[in-house]
C-alpha cells in the first residue's frame, strides 16, 4: 500500500525565485501542518534540510525574489506540503534573469535524481518556442530526452497544462473549446 499523506516520500517542486519563510509558515500554521525552520536572510530562505523541507539552489542567488514568480512558488510549495503533509518537500530553485530558470531546476532534479516525484506548475505558450537563450533546454527534443531519462529513473513528472488548458497554444479568437 502507498504511504498515506506522503509518509517516507519526497516531492520536488520546481521554481525560479527565492521564497519567504513567513509565507510558508503562515500557510502551514493555518492548515495545522508541521512547522519548517530554515536558515534565512531577511526572511528569505537561503538553506534548509529538515525532515519536512529541503532547499536546493541550482544557480543564481537564494535571496533574489521575482515578484511575478513568488506567488507561483508559494502556491506550489504550500499546497504540495498540504497534500503530502508527511513528505519532505524539496524546493529546487534556479534563478535566471531570462525567465528560464525553472527548466534548469527540473533538468537538475532529473539529472541528480532528487526525488521520485517532481512537480512543475510552469508552462509556456507553445512548448516549441520555450528555448532559453543558448541553454538547449526547453525545446521539444531536449525536453523529451530529459523526460525519457526521468522515466528510466522511475521518476513521476507532473506538469500543468497551462492557465488556458487545451487553448495554451491558440492565439486571438481561434480558441480550443
Amino acid at each position: 500500500a502507498l504511504p498515506i499523506y506522503g509518509t517516507g516520500m519526497t516531492l520536488a517542486v520546481m521554481g525560479q525565485t527565492g521564497v519567504y519563510q513567513t509565507d510558508l509558515t503562515n500557510f502551514r500554521q493555518n492548515f495545522g501542518l508541521s512547522a519548517i525552520s530554515c536558515t534565512v536572510s531577511s526572511d528569505i530562505i537561503t538553506a534548509c534540510s529538515s525532515s519536512n523541507f529541503k532547499y536546493i539552489l541550482v544557480n543564481g542567488s537564494a535571496t533574489t525574489i521575482s515578484s511575478g514568480d513568488l506567488p507561483e512558488a508559494d502556491l506550489d510549495l504550500e499546497w504540495s506540503g498540504a497534500t503530502a503533509r508527511n513528505a519532505q518537500i524539496i524546493y529546487v530553485n534556479a534563478n535566471d534573469p531570462t525567465g528560464f530558470g525553472v527548466w534548469d531546476s527540473w533538468y537538475y532534479a532529473v539529472d541528480n535524481d532528487v526525488s521520485k516525484v517532481i512537480t512543475m506548475s510552469y508552462t509556456t505558450p507553445c512548448e516549441l518556442a520555450e528555448a532559453g537563450p543558448g541553454s538547449g533546454k526547453g525545446t521539444f527534443t531536449s525536453d523529451e530526452a530529459e523526460l525519457a531519462k526521468a522515466n528510466s529513473l522511475g521518476i513521476t513528472f507532473l506538469n500543468s497544462s497551462g492557465d488556458t488548458g487545451a487553448a495554451e497554444c491558440d492565439f486571438g479568437n481561434n480558441l480550443a473549446v
